[in-house]
């Protein structure tokens, strides 16, 4: 009993699989290989923002400092890091540093709460701070501080 197929027909058949094979785990090989190029990208992009973002916080700091001084000193501020960051207060649409902004009296920022007596009213700062990389990475920030002063 023979179902019309003979010996001689599957000749070849096992090449044409292992090349179909082959093709498919290629496809999936360079897949791989792409996406974790993208995803290497990816993280070092994360990792220079997050560089920027630092050095903008650190920016933030310099202005808490300067609150915190005896004589306020609200001139406008460069630093530039050792890693060739550019930070300055004011925002990224100025052509140059701006100074510590005043924007009024009153109780301490949200969330803050002094109990100091009468005679002291709290002065409201808002800094923004701008830090640039070298490489052309952008972070601005903006806070709000509070600093108790004599009425």
């Amino acid at each position: 009993m023979s179902l019309g197929m003979r010996f001689g027909d599957e000749q070849g058949m096992a090449m044409i699989v292992s090349v179909l094979v082959l093709l498919l785990l290629t496809a999936i090989g360079i897949a791989a290989i792409e996406h974790s190029g993208s995803e290497f990208a990816a993280g070092g992009r994360s990792r220079h923002i997050t560089r920027v973002l630092h050095a903008a916080d650190a920016g933030l700091e310099v202005v808490a400092a300067k609150l915190a001084g005896a004589t306020l000193n609200v001139s406008p501020t460069t630093l530039t890091l050792t890693n060739g960051t550019t930070v300055q207060s004011g925002d990224r649409n100025a052509t140059s540093p701006q100074p510590l902004k005043l924007v009024g009296y009153g109780p301490p920022p949200e969330g803050y709460g002094l109990n100091v007596g009468s005679g002291f009213s709290t002065e409201i700062y808002r800094p923004i701070v701008t830090a640039n990389s070298a490489s052309g990475g952008m972070v601005e920030l903006e806070s709000q501080l509070g600093r108790l002063g004599v009425e």
